[in-house]
């Protein structure tokens, strides 16, 4: 038997992003929400070249700490940008696994990203709430929706400032 050992990024998704994996973001195989939440599955993000895995295969992930589980892939999927810490590793994968798993998995779980989906009328409360958490916790950055929209006008400005150039 091949043993293959390359660098993970592991996450672990709450229920309520679990609907991002769809259609459109499945490279191959299918996501269940029933069989995903059983801990026994996880799902490895397929970009840049990377083709460790294939859905069906066992995979031993073996932490520093000593740990050790098995998941089987349930599928292969792209990275969905807003789940991602957009640190790359030229010989590892990204994988994703239920958040109840990874806190039990993990012995001192970090949370490194969480999103906040509110209804527009609470939003407000919400966002003072937010700062006043991050006004005691200094490594606490808080990002809005308007931040992204307001970055993603930016970007799409930029190539068509490019492109208005390159025309003219």
């Amino acid at each position: 038997d091949l043993i293959k050992e390359v660098d993970v990024q592991l996450y672990g998704l709450d229920s309520g992003c679990m609907d991002m994996y769809n259609k459109n973001t499945i490279i191959k195989g299918e996501f269940n929400l029933e069989k995903f939440l059983t801990g026994k599955y996880i799902l490895i993000n397929q970009s840049f070249g990377c083709d460790y895995y294939e859905v069906g295969d066992k995979i031993t992930l073996n932490l520093k700490d000593g740990g050790e589980k098995t998941f089987e892939v349930m599928a292969l999927v792209e990275i969905v940008r807003t789940f991602d810490l957009k640190i790359y590793t030229p010989t590892g994968y990204k994988a994703y696994i239920p958040s109840k798993e990874f806190t039990s998995f993990i012995k001192k779980p970090a949370i490194m990203t969480a999103q906040i989906f509110i209804d527009k009328e609470k939003s407000s409360t919400i966002e003072n709430h937010i700062k006043k958490l991050q006004s005691s916790n200094k490594d606490l950055e808080y990002r809005s929706k308007k931040d992204y929209e307001k970055e993603y006008n930016n970007f799409t400005k930029t190539f068509s400032i490019i492109g208005y150039s390159l025309s003219a």
